[in-house]
């Protein structure tokens, strides 16, 4: 049985871009964006993804699955490495684990998010992902998102 998660980052990303446009105008008020506009539409499966009706196969990679589920299902959330462990991994990084066996896990879960950036990321931009980063990690929050607009991220470089 087929089941679907989808996350629509259009409205998110028109606000995004409403208020770069804002602060670039000093306040003006930004023209309203038609909600026509192409923004991505991502969808998990069992063993693929989708974005914009273009699918990626996965099957060989069900922790990928796994976590691209996980970031679906919380959009605009932040997602932690413990989170990651747990949900992915089954692994509880509370009570009796070793030290080095729970660094061991969380390690590996930041290199499946780095092994999602690679294996995903020509197809997240090929098929309408472009004007957007994946995966994105917040140092401060040490967890990651699914996805920002880029020009989110300009804002915050810019201090914005």
């Amino acid at each position: 049985m087929q089941q679907w998660v989808e996350f629509d980052v259009q409205k998110r990303a028109e606000l995004f871009s409403m208020i770069a446009e804002l602060i670039q105008r000093g306040g003006e008020e930004a023209p309203v964006r038609s909600s026509g506009s192409a923004m991505p539409r991502l969808m998990v499966g069992d063993h693929k993804i989708w974005l914009n009706g273009h699918s990626l196969d996965l099957s060989r990679r069900p922790l990928m699955i796994r976590m691209f589920r996980i970031f679906v299902e919380k959009p605009g959330q932040w997602v932690t490495r413990e989170e990651l462990v747990e949900r992915v991994y089954g692994i509880s990084t509370t009570g009796d684990r070793s030290v080095r066996f729970l660094g061991s896990v969380k390690t590996n879960s930041v290199k499946l998010v780095s092994r999602a950036r690679l294996v995903t990321g020509k197809f997240l931009e090929t098929h309408g992902g472009e004007a957007f980063e994946w995966f994105v990690y917040d140092g401060d929050r040490r967890a990651w998102t699914l996805v920002r607009h880029r020009s989110e991220g300009l804002m915050q470089a810019s201090g914005g």
